[in-house]
């Protein structure tokens, strides 16, 4: 089992650098599966050809305007090319996407939906959602209400076609989407190091 895990822009000491969140050393280590960094959007399909797994990870960088609103005409990112180019790749080969967050977003970006450009409350709490049952996120947990984090000002205003929703906040915002071998969260499971919800997730796209 090989991930692919994208990369992020960072500023350390005013220069940047491409990184991932910390925490999948440790979860890819306890799980005993291996991750691959990804950050050229151009070797997309030979990352989809080589990995088992897209996981798109969350990002300060919020999804460009234009992808989303005509009435935006703002630089696409780093982020957008990247996110972008690998869901095209491992859609196409039809193998499993996790969107974490930001990744969340712009899965739903990609597939036509728009999203809220500003939420209240959201940034840096932890809340409640509740799952429906007839999903894979409830296959994961097995519960209808579990507590996670949040750190988003972002969040899904227009659902793609082809996503249901799986899971929302006590305020209404969309705390998970899926369409068949995807799933896309709105909270950071790699934060709590929920090696629950990684061995789980490997074990349903597997099939």
């Amino acid at each position: 089992m090989t991930l692919a895990i994208t990369l992020r822009d960072e500023l350390v000491k005013d220069r940047k650098r491409l990184t991932i969140p910390e925490q999948f050393n440790d979860i890819c280590e306890q799980l005993n599966v291996m991750y691959i960094p990804v950050g050229l959007p151009n070797m997309a399909n030979y990352i989809a050809s080589i990995c088992d797994i897209l996981i798109i990870t969350g990002s300060p960088i919020n999804v460009s305007k234009k992808l989303y609103d005509d009435n935006f005409n703002d630089d696409e990112t780093y982020e957008d090319k990247l996110d972008y180019a690998l869901i095209e790749a491992f859609y196409k080969v039809h193998k499993p996407i996790l969107g974490i967050c930001r990744g969340l977003q712009v899965l739903n970006v990609y597939f036509g939906g728009t999203l809220k450009d500003r939420i209240p409350n959201h940034e840096g709490i932890r809340h409640d959602i509740k799952i429906k049952k007839d999903s894979n996120l409830y296959n994961i947990y097995n519960k209808e209400i579990i507590n996670v984090n949040s750190s988003h000002v972002q969040a899904i205003d227009k659902l793609a076609s082809n996503f249901k929703i799986t899971a929302v906040s006590n305020d209404g915002i969309i705390e998970a989407i899926e369409d068949k071998n995807i799933l896309g969260v709105q909270f950071h499971p790699e934060k709590d190091l929920d090696y629950k919800f990684f061995e789980e997730l490997i074990k349903t796209y597997q099939k």
